[in-house]
């Protein structure tokens, strides 16, 4: 019961004092400067191997949709 009594003084005591307990003001602030998506970053990267390759290589369109299949196919299912 006492220990209790201590970890809930602890917490209140870190609540007000530490800015980055202030909760939802918190996350609506950094909801403000939200960096981009896991997603948009990796459409990004293969955009970019692909222009690569293209410019590289010199292979047609019709190559390059080939190779974007094949290296999305390899790709484990959580990218």
């Amino acid at each position: 019961m006492v220990f209790t009594r201590y970890m809930l003084l602890a917490v209140s005591k870190r609540d007000n004092e530490d800015d980055r307990t202030l909760g939802e003001l918190f996350y609506i602030m950094i909801s403000e400067v939200a960096d981009i998506t896991y997603h948009e970053s990796m459409q990004i990267i293969v955009e970019a191997i692909l222009a690569t390759v293209q410019e590289e290589f010199h292979i047609a369109d019709a190559q390059v949709e080939t190779f974007y299949a094949k290296f999305m196919s390899k790709l484990p299912e959580s990218m």
